[in-house]
Parts: structure tokens; sequence; C-alpha cells
């Protein structure tokens, strides 16, 4: 070969048949006779000849692609990635990957770029529900019509016209809390990152604000000086390790820690400094997502079941896909959150607060 890119045309003048016979024959259409068949995929073989995708989905209005839209790499998408990609090889579709970096006009380029791809379906990640780039990329995929489902649920009234996939942010606390409550702590503090820049910084100010509610819902105290902010991206967990480490008691029996990052670094803190979890305080983590409970130090946590979001997101897709189920009206799919237990919180009999 001279190194030119084969052609069904090639195809077609080396077995001598039209190139529709030879686009039915490597489609294995039936009309086709198999021995003739069987001669136009040899020639193909030995021409090197790659069917062009690209071409054929243009012809047949089809392309077998489904867009992804992702915040980022982080590891809460990699159990619903597996999903989405075995989902689509067992249906024979490919995935198209973006990840935005939580940056809304990355997002909204990469939603265009889908659009005018001609993607069969979107799984989207969004990084904000607001704003006029969310609005904007909303429109762009309506006018596209291309079927699409969220990942995560609106936090606010706002009307978005596509299914959703998620759990409920208060619903994801309230189990946090229930379940310390359900140990016998009732002097519980809180361990948050509101202070820090960014999303993580954004999300812990949503999740401090909504425990705040569910406290006093409760009837149960949480006082200022049990509020610990941590100052530090990276070593946040053991700066309120330290600190915790310099109260003398009564100080809380229990942390509520609003990401798990920030639970595992106060579990290696307060073992470092010489403060016993569980038996002298306990841990609870927050948002663990995969695998992430066990390690050298086990933690309880809430397990947000994001292989499951993503199962029932990709089916709900290719269900609309199929015309097995309608784009509208668009539907909000719960997957409630559960407690992995870990050993990081012991059972309080003594703790009677005020």
């Amino acid at each position: 070969m001279n190194g030119k890119r084969m052609t069904i045309l090639d195809v077609a003048r080396e077995t001598g048949v039209y190139y529709s016979t030879v686009s039915r024959a490597l489609r294995n259409d039936r009309r086709i006779p198999e021995p003739t068949r069987l001669r136009i995929r040899l020639a193909a073989r030995r021409l090197g000849y790659v069917p062009n995708r690209v071409a054929r989905s243009l012809a047949h209005g089809a392309t077998h692609t489904i867009g992804i839209m992702l915040t980022d790499m982080q590891s809460y998408f990699v159990a619903p990635m597996d999903e989405f990609q075995n989902f689509s090889d067992r249906s024979n579709y490919t995935l198209s990957v973006h990840f935005c970096s939580w940056d809304q006009r990355r997002e909204r380029k990469g939603l265009q770029h889908f659009a005018e791809g001609r993607v069969e379906g979107v799984i989207w990640a969004p990084v904000q529900w607001e704003g006029p780039e969310f609005v904007q990329s909303i429109a762009d995929l309506q006018a596209a019509r291309i079927p699409v489902v969220m990942l995560g649920l609106q936090r606010d009234q706002q009307s978005v016209p596509f299914h959703q996939v998620g759990a409920k942010p208060a619903d994801k606390l309230a189990l946090g809390l229930d379940y310390l409550l359900g140990r016998g702590h009732r002097r519980i503090g809180i361990a948050t990152a509101t202070n820090l820049n960014g999303q993580r910084g954004r999300l812990h100010v949503e999740r401090l604000a909504l425990l705040r509610g569910l406290f006093e819902a409760r009837g149960l105290p949480l006082l200022a000086d049990d509020i610990f902010n941590a100052v530090d991206e990276d070593y946040g967990g053991f700066d309120i390790a330290a600190e915790l480490s310099r109260r003398a008691p009564p100080r809380p029996t229990a942390i509520f820690a609003l990401d798990d990052f920030l639970a595992r670094g106060l579990m290696k803190g307060l073992r470092v400094l010489g403060l016993k979890a569980p038996e002298e305080i306990s841990v609870l983590g927050f948002d663990v997502v995969g695998d992430e409970a066990a390690g050298r130090w086990p933690l309880t946590s809430v397990w947000l079941e994001s292989r499951r979001m993503g199962e029932l997101a990709v089916k709900q897709l290719f269900k609309i896909i199929r015309g097995e189920a309608t784009n509208t009206p668009p539907q909000t799919i719960i997957v409630p959150p559960r407690i992995v237990e870990g050993g990081s919180v012991r059972k309080n009999e003594t703790d009677r607060f005020f």
C-alpha cells in the first residue's frame, strides 16, 4: 500500500461490485448473498479499509455516541463512569467524555460540541444549577433535541426540563445527623471548610447552612465553639484535630466532618496527637463514594451510592433513545444515601449535653 487511506470505492473496485453493495455487505445485510459478503469482507481486510463512522452516522442519522459532561476527574465519578462504559459497551455505543474543571464557559463549549456532533444523548453533572451559562446550555441542548439526564438534583425551585438522578443534600446530612443521635451523641461538633476558595468552599457553605437547620429542627444545640473550620486545603483535618486536642473536656463526643477528605485528616491527626478515635471522640464522614471507607483507619461515613446513580442515569437515557420512555415530562429519580460502617463512631452511653 502507498499510505493512501482506503475508501469504500476502493473496496468496490477491488471486488467488482457497486459501493452500495459493499456498504450493505459490511453491515452484514442478509440481502447480500453470504459468499459475496465474505469476499467483500476479505477484500476490505486485505486493503486495510476502516469504515468511516462519521459518514455512516450522517447517512443513517445515528452516531451511536453518548456525551458525558463532568465537572472534573474526582473519585466521585469513577463508579458512575464504570456503569456508563459497561452499559454503552453492551449497547454498541461509544462515550465522548468531557471534563470542564468547574468552569461553566468550558462546560457550555463542551455541551455545544455534543449538540453539533450529533451525539444521541447526554449525561450531565452541572457545575451550577443557575446562571446565564447554565440556562444557555439547556437551550442549546433543547434546540438540538438531544435527550439529557442530569447527574444530581437541582438545589432550588428552578425548573430544569431534563430527567435528574441523585440524592437530596438535606437528606444526606439528615441521615448522618440522625445516625449520630441514634448512637447516643448529643454534643456533636462539625468539621467544615467554608473558608476555602472554589467549589469545595461553596459546597461546605451550603452543607453547613442545611445542617444548622437540621440541628434546629431537632431541638439540638449547636455551639459556635463546636464548629471547626479548616483553613488549609490539604491539612485542614489535621489542624482541627490539633484544636480538639488542646481543648479540655467537656468537648464534643462526635465530629460530623462535611467531607471525607476532612474526616480522614481528622482521624489521622487524632491518632498522632494521642486522642483515641472512636474511644474518646467519634468521627463521621460524608460524601464517601466508592471503596474509600476502607483503609488504615476505616471510616464510618454517609455513602452516596454513586454507582447506583450512574446505573439509573444511563439506563434512563437509553430508554429515551430507544423510544421506551419519553423525554417529557422530566422525572426526578431519588437515590437514598446510606451509612457505611467503618468503626469510627462508637455508641455513647453518658452524653446528656446540658
